[in-house]
């Protein structure tokens, strides 16, 4: 059976930041269709402890996994934006395991069940600076050795569905609130 998070999976993945001594799961993190943890990694040569996220699939489920490894590899570099940074990877046909920075573990705040306007308005301008960088004109690498496009509903399909729906509704709560608070002016509409 396949240990996504055992030390020989995390060893060769992490190999380009150092000899790993030891790998602790410290955190379960909820994850449909891949299993995802937060991780302790402990080096032998003397370097400091990483606080790593880890996220694998087997199957069907490895897909999704296999576009967010292709988004840390080929569109975040182009994207002028904070995004985790890939620490590496590992896995064959049939099954992966990506290592990003675990962004909690750098200082960033985690968005609990409610959601601030000053975090909703973040994660607006996080998405339309997103949309508005690559618009028509996702690298052509990205694409090119996909068998399937690009589709959103498969990757929302990776998500449990009870987030789905909370986020859901509080994105119809909070862009209600929105846009009933001002109109945009023309520079927010372009």
């Amino acid at each position: 059976m396949w240990e996504p998070f055992s030390i020989d999976v995390v060893a060769r993945a992490l190999a380009a930041l150092g000899p790993v001594a030891a790998v602790a799961v410290v955190e379960r993190l909820p994850a449909s269709g891949s299993e995802v943890a937060r991780l302790d990694v402990r080096f032998s040569d003397g370097r400091p402890d990483a606080r790593v996220i880890g996220k694998a699939a087997c199957g069907a489920g490895a897909a999704a996994v296999r576009r967010e490894l292709a988004f840390f590899e080929r569109v975040a570099p182009g994207w002028d934006s904070r995004a985790p940074a890939l620490l590496g990877a590992d896995g064959g046909a049939a099954s992966i395991v990506i290592f990003t920075e675990d962004l909690a573990a750098a200082g960033y705040a985690s968005v609990g069940p409610a959601v601030s306007a000053a975090q909703l308005r973040g994660a607006i301008e996080g998405v339309a600076a997103l949309h508005a960088r690559f618009w028509d004109a996702i690298p052509d690498a990205y694409l090119a050795d996909r068998a399937d496009p690009t589709s959103v509903t498969r990757c929302a399909r990776a998500w449990p569905p009870a987030s789905i729906a909370r986020n859901a509704g509080d994105a119809r709560a909070a862009a209600a609130r929105f846009t009933a608070a001002s109109a945009l002016t023309r520079d927010e509409r372009e």
